[in-house]
């Protein structure tokens, strides 16, 4: 992809795919020699982790890849201290091919924060990633044709923030409790109406567990499968468990001819 840096290529490995190999990094500069070299997620791990600096780093990007792949993306480019022999490297530099990327998906479709555990650690994610962006900001410009490489990363970091941000200041809107109507545009929205009208009423997964008389854990294996496990009658106990929240959907009958 840039031909004057040094970099590799992850891709999911194909069943077919066998004796990939990355090349030994060049003794004088302790860099990859020049060109776009194709690694397994096994031997990325095998070869850029040999110490805990790496280890942390290695599954820091395991995470980022895990969100890219969810959003559709087949392809990253990484390059950055953690592809050299450097014993403490600083970070990896990650570009993605958006190609693939659904980024016009249906709100209800992305990812919601249910729990305050899941707000502490989105509020440490963006923290990592205000982080990056400001140290970023002020690495130099190395060489004449970097500034492209500069604006990707750049660009996918305050992405990756952003992201970050409208799911944390979606948890703390409903937190507060303004909102008391929600409204389903399909019947398969309906449980994300219901996990929201939760978080807005101020209820745990255990106080909602406690008003229907079940375990704490059904709640949250409802929630995480949103609700596909539970009967109409279910659905009902927990809309009326929420009292004092009104969630609405509106049925319309077609008037095309049939």
């Amino acid at each position: 992809m840039y031909d004057d840096v040094r970099h590799w290529r992850y891709e999911p490995p194909q069943s077919d795919c066998c004796g990939v190999s990355l090349p030994p990094f060049e003794p004088t500069t302790g860099h990859l020699p020049p060109g776009e070299h194709v690694a397994t997620w096994e031997e990325v791990v095998d070869r850029f982790g040999w110490n805990r600096r790496r280890r942390q780093l290695v599954d820091g990007l395991a995470e980022a890849l895990a969100l890219l792949a969810d959003a559709g993306c087949t392809r990253v480019w990484i390059n950055g201290g953690c592809v050299t022999a450097k014993e403490e490297p600083g970070d990896f530099d990650v570009v993605w091919d958006p190609t693939d990327l659904d980024l016009d998906r249906p709100e209800e479709d992305r990812t919601m924060i249910t729990n305050e555990v899941q707000y502490r650690d989105a509020m440490a994610h963006l923290a990592k990633f205000e982080e990056a962006i400001a140290n970023f900001e002020q690495e130099p410009i190395r060489a004449p044709g970097d500034h492209k490489r500069r604006a990707l990363e750049l660009a996918a970091l305050r992405s990756q923030a952003a992201d970050f941000e409208a799911e944390i200041d979606g948890y703390e809107f409903l937190r507060c409790g303004t909102q008391t109507t929600f409204e389903a545009a399909s019947l398969a929205a309906l449980a994300g109406a219901l996990v929201k009208a939760r978080i807005a009423k101020g209820w745990t997964h255990r106080q909602l567990a406690d008003a229907l008389g079940v375990a704490e854990q059904q709640i949250q294996r409802y929630e995480t499968t949103e609700y596909t496990s539970a009967s109409l009658a279910r659905l009902c106990d927990v809309a009326g468990a929420l009292a004092g929240t009104e969630i609405r959907e509106t049925v319309t009958l077609s008037t095309d001819a049939a």
